[in-house]
This record gives C-alpha cells, sequence and structure tokens, in this order.
C-alpha cells in the first residue's frame, strides 16, 4: 500500500490528496461554475466542500453574467473555471459592471489558457492571479503546478509535492533538459488502473504514467508543453504545436473562438488548419497575414475555416476529431 500523507486539513488521503486544492485556504466564498449533474461535478464539489474552508457556491459555466455577479456580491476570493468558460467570461468586459477586485485566485483546469484570455481576465480582476494545475486522470494526484504567465504562454509550472516528472524518447528513455519527449509523470499513490490490461500497457510504464503530451522540461524542473500527441501537426517534416497556432489566433481581438487541427495533403503529408469563429469583417487574408507576423512560416494556417460555434464536449474542450472529419475531405 501506499504511504499515506495529510493533506493542510489533517485527513489522511493515502496519495489521493490533491496539491491544487491544498492551496486553496482562503476562506473567503469559492465560486465554481461547472455542469451539474455530471459524476465530474458532483466529485469536484464533494472534494471542494470536505478540503477548503471556503463556503462554496455552484453555478452553470453558461452563463458569464451571472458568474460576474456571483463573484461580486458574494465578495468570493477564489474562482474555479476552464479556458472555455474564461473565453466567455472575458468576452462581456464584467469590470465595466462590477467590482471583482475580492478575487485573488483563478485556478485554471482541464486546458491551457490562450494569453490573451488570460490578459483579459487579469484585467477584469486586478487583484488575482491565475493559478494552473496540469495532471492526467490516470496519474493523479500527480501534478504540476504554476501560475499562468501571458508572456510564457506554454509554461505549466514545477511538479507539485511527491510528483516525479520526466520527459523522455520513443523508447522510454530520459532526454536531456530542452529536448522535446512524450511528459511522463508518477507519485507514490496507487495506480488508478482500467479492467483492460491492454489499455495499461500503453498508459503505464514502470511505475510511469504516460501522459500522451509532448513537453520540454528545464534542467531546474520547470515543464513547458507542446502539444497533444493525437494533436500535432506534422507539415513537411516538421512539428506543429496546434496550441501555439491557437494561441496567436486568440490575440486576434475579432476572433471568437478558434482551433487548430491537422488535415491529410497528398504533398505535405498534413497542413495546418484554423477553424474559427469570428467577426465576418475579419476577411481570411486579413487573418493569415496578422498569423504571418507572429508565426513561423510553417506553422501559418494553409487553410482557415468559419464555423459559427465550435463543437465542444461536457467540460468545453473543442471537439477536434469532429472537426478533421468534417473538413478532412
Amino acid at each position: 500500500p501506499a504511504k499515506p500523507f495529510t493533506n493542510p486539513h489533517g485527513n489522511l488521503t493515502y496519495g489521493r490528496g490533491s496539491a491544487a486544492l491544498g492551496q486553496l485556504v482562503d476562506p473567503a466564498p469559492l465560486l465554481a461554475p461547472m455542469p451539474l449533474g455530471t459524476t465530474s461535478s458532483a466529485t469536484t464539489v464533494a472534494v471542494l466542500a470536505t478540503t477548503t474552508p471556503s463556503p462554496l457556491i455552484v453555478c452553470s459555466p453558461d452563463d458569464p453574467e451571472e458568474i460576474a455577479r456571483l463573484l461580486a456580491t458574494h465578495g468570493c476570493a477564489t474562482l474555479i473555471l476552464t479556458p472555455w468558460t474564461a473565453i466567455r467570461l472575458a468576452a462581456i468586459r464584467p469590470q465595466d459592471r462590477y467590482d471583482l477586485g475580492s478575487v485573488k485566485t483563478i485556478g485554471n483546469a482541464s486546458a491551457i489558457m490562450p494569453p490573451r484570455i488570460a490578459r483579459d481576465l487579469l484585467a477584469a480582476m486586478p487583484n488575482a492571479t491565475i493559478a494552473n494545475a496540469y495532471a492526467q486522470s490516470e496519474a493523479v494526484p500527480a501534478i504540476i503546478l504554476g501560475n499562468v504567465d501571458p508572456d510564457r504562454p506554454m509554461w505549466l509550472g514545477r511538479p507539485g509535492r511527491g510528483t516525479e516528472m520526466r520527459v523522455v524518447d520513443q523508447q522510454g528513455e530520459p532526454l536531456p533538459p530542452g529536448e522535446l519527449g512524450e511528459v511522463w509523470l508518477r507519485c507514490e499513490a496507487p495506480k488508478r488502473l482500467y479492467l483492460d490490461q491492454a489499455l495499461n500497457a500503453r498508459v503505464h510504464a514502470g511505475g510511469w504514467t504516460r501522459t500522451r503530451d509532448l513537453g520540454r522540461a528545464t534542467a531546474d524542473g520547470e515543464l513547458f508543453l507542446f502539444d497533444r500527441m493525437t494533436d500535432v501537426i506534422t507539415t513537411d517534416g516538421k512539428l506543429v504545436s496546434s496550441l501555439e497556432v491557437e494561441a496567436a489566433l486568440y490575440d486576434h481581438p475579432s476572433v471568437r473562438e478558434a482551433t487548430v487541427v491537422a488535415l491529410p495533403d497528398p504533398e505535405h503529408g498534413e497542413i495546418v488548419a484554423a477553424v474559427v469563429a469570428a467577426d465576418p469583417a475579419l476577411d481570411d487574408a486579413t487573418l493569415a497575414a496578422f498569423l504571418a507576423e507572429r508565426l513561423e512560416p510553417h506553422q501559418v494556417p494553409a487553410r482557415i475555416h468559419r464555423l459559427d460555434a465550435l463543437p465542444r464536449g461536457g467540460t468545453g474542450k473543442v471537439l477536434k476529431y469532429q472537426l478533421r472529419q468534417r473538413f478532412g475531405g
């Protein structure tokens, strides 16, 4: 059995304590916009209610105006959200109608936050810091913790307490600092296992959990994300991070939603394709020129597709596989 440890509130968690939640010690109210009635929300609410000293307020993530009103009315010190909720909240400029100075911590989870959205949130909540938690379901409670820095958009932070991290090559051998490879995490907690033993063999290796994410580690243990292995684009033999291109797309003020996918191409192997929901006044040529000023030539999308809204799952993540199927022909 794994060696138990005690979280800041004294209860034994046998390696399942969350280092991210352990940092939430402000007794002022905490607001958690999330879809209600799901296993994820029920678990999150139960964990927050039993591991933090804050009164917990839960609301729908689909009403940014209500989120802002609740923050101001209750003087919330902490806001936990996903990037999709952050995008919608920043878009309504809540600081024009509400005093959000009580917010000290914004907890970001589920995906990396585009730099412009982070800047807009910090402008709306001038006393806040955006805390980032990077983990994998199979690796929890192994975690990488850091603060979102818009000037270092792919920086995730450092391993939390009890977490070990390495970046490895295709054979599972550790890579030198700065080299691109798959991120592996581990901790002393009992492993989360699948009933499917073949799937376990793909996810776990020698006590480590494969994240299926690519990244780079520095000599002093910082982690920079590159992309999900399933989302990386290989064009003319060069790797392109869809996340880096998406960050550049969101830098344009007329872009409301953006994602980037790989589409097959007989000449280049794959091409970079952007799918955006944007102001109709923004034409594709103007957007492409905007991106060309911020990206390397091989990163600039070869195609730009328009939708009124991007398809998303329950947590707000874009369903990229649907877009690859839709536009891949």
